[in-house]
């Protein structure tokens, strides 16, 4: 992990997704050291049916954040 420069602590602002505060140590997490917990190769026959589930899993997505923005209030979605 690396430390952040210069003394002090540091204020973040943002869009609260949640009401209430949170106070505390912020952690900057190193993608590329994460290890894959399932990695498996597929034969040339299942690559389709990947594709699919892949394309599937996107459509759903979509729909669940479409729900998601539709529910937020109107001076939320305008930022």
């Amino acid at each position: 992990m690396t430390k952040h420069p210069g003394p002090g602590p540091k204020e973040l602002r943002g869009i609260g997704v949640s009401p209430g505060i949170i106070i505390g140590k912020a952690h900057l997490v190193d993608r590329s050291k994460a290890k894959i917990q399932y990695q498996y190769i597929i034969n040339d026959a299942h690559i389709n049916r990947e594709v699919r589930r892949f394309k599937e899993a996107l459509t759903i997505t979509e729909e669940q954040l479409t729900t998601l923005k539709n529910s937020m209030p109107d001076h939320v979605k305008e930022l």
